[in-house]
């Protein structure tokens, strides 16, 4: 194991981080027993860059760690909560020296090993790999072409399985292809579980699976504005039918641990807030319960052994610009931002290349598409743009500006 420092700082990020917290909260079986009695604790707060990308990571078996992904190097690693620290598992020696990078790791029901996400320079493919935690014995599950991608989503509670996404170019241009794989953790046949229509574009990259491992629970945004509804696939793909459906934003939160039902967030009552949904087989047996309203800007993460992790931003990202002095290596001035920063959020910042504009992404409210605002660095004059599509994850200028 390879230990990292406690400020290591993402490739390419300016001004202020987007800081989030992770809190616990109190065992939730039985919940309509205890509802009114849950707790929400802080277990960690820092810069959650590290802490990415397709889908939100599941901490370890045993809720000391979270998946993520040293950016100074693109290695990948963890995040140790009780020491807070990260600790890096892949050694690539960098991105000058490589150019590889890991996202979207995620624990095994053990705890020994980790799959992730790994963009191989070399081959110009996005692999799906499994380590083990010290680093050793690595497996490509699959290396596709490099128009396909694939990340894991959840490990069978035996851990013979990971549940994967797979997303690849559809049959109408602008479209993509979208699949639910079950893919032998010790390698052999991938099974497709569940195809999306290609006509529509899917989004889910949230999925986890049951208890007993028979169904496979996840949040589906489709349609567009693209809306989030809760569904139920069966372990074979032969039910697939919507859980929690028609109320704007439904996120599946997990299963409860005992696999009676299901915690999902949602806006529903003109709140964001936590509800309990029964489940059985592949079926709900009962109406949504509300468990805690006033649950704002939540990203699910998962269960541990002492209750349900997940995030809360606690300082919106910001554009900053700063002198710096290439000889000495060193800021000779404070950071500013480059406009009020109640205009709401801006990240994702781009030089032109004349140096005269900052275009970078802003974003008024959680909820909605961001704009491309450009910004004169001489004049501070702005012109602002609606973008026709919504989490963008670069942005670049063409040489000639």
């Amino acid at each position: 194991m390879r230990i990292l420092s406690k400020a290591v700082r993402p490739v390419g990020h300016t001004g202020s981080a987007a800081l989030l917290l992770i809190i616990l909260m109190a065992s939730a079986a039985p919940l309509s027993a205890q509802a009114q009695s849950l707790r929400a604790r802080r277990i960690w707060k820092g810069e959650t860059s590290n802490i990415c990308c397709y889908s939100p990571p599941k901490p370890s078996p045993d809720g000391r760690y979270i998946p993520g992904v040293d950016w100074s190097s693109g290695d990948l690693a963890y995040l140790d909560l009780q020491q807070d620290q990260w600790v890096r598992v892949s050694d690539t020696g960098g991105w000058i020296e490589s150019g590889d990078f890991s996202m979207n790791a995620i624990f095994s029901p053990d705890g020994t090993q980790m799959a992730h996400w790994w963009w191989s320079a070399s081959s110009g493919h996005y692999d799906l790999r499994v380590v083990d935690v010290d680093g050793e014995n690595t497996r490509v599950l699959i290396s596709p072409s490099d128009s396909e991608q694939w990340w894991p989503l959840d490990w069978s509670p035996s851990g013979q399985f990971i549940l994967a996404a797979h997303s690849f170019e559809g049959p109408v241009p602008g479209t993509y292809g979208f699949q639910f794989l079950l893919v032998p953790a010790k390698g052999g046949e991938v099974t497709v579980i569940k195809e999306f229509d290609p006509t529509v574009n899917h989004n889910s990259t949230f999925a986890r699976f049951s208890p007993d491992g028979q169904w496979i629970a996840y949040t589906d945004y489709a349609g567009e504005p693209p809306l989030a509804d809760v569904r139920i696939l069966s372990l074979n793909g032969r039910v697939d039918r919507g859980l929690v459906t028609g109320n704007g934003d439904d996120k599946l939160m997990d299963w409860l641990p005992d696999g009676s039902g299901i915690l999902f967030h949602s806006e529903r009552k003109l709140t964001e807030a936590i509800w309990r949904l029964p489940v059985q087989d592949g079926s709900a047996t009962g109406e949504p319960e509300l468990i805690r309203g006033d649950a704002w800007g939540m990203i699910p993460m998962g269960f541990g052994p002492a209750g349900f992790y997940y995030q809360v931003p606690t300082e919106a990202p910001q554009v900053y610009t700063a002198a710096f002095d290439l000889q000495r290596g060193g800021l000779v001035s404070s950071p500013n931002p480059v406009r009020d920063l109640s205009a709401g959020t801006g990240k994702l910042p781009a030089w032109s290349p004349d140096g005269r504009q900052l275009a970078f992404l802003s974003q008024g409210s959680p909820i909605g598409r961001p704009d491309l605002v450009i910004q004169s660095l001489e004049t501070g004059e702005t012109h602002t743009l609606p973008l026709p599509f919504d989490n963008p994850t670069g942005m670049f200028w063409v040489p000639d500006g």
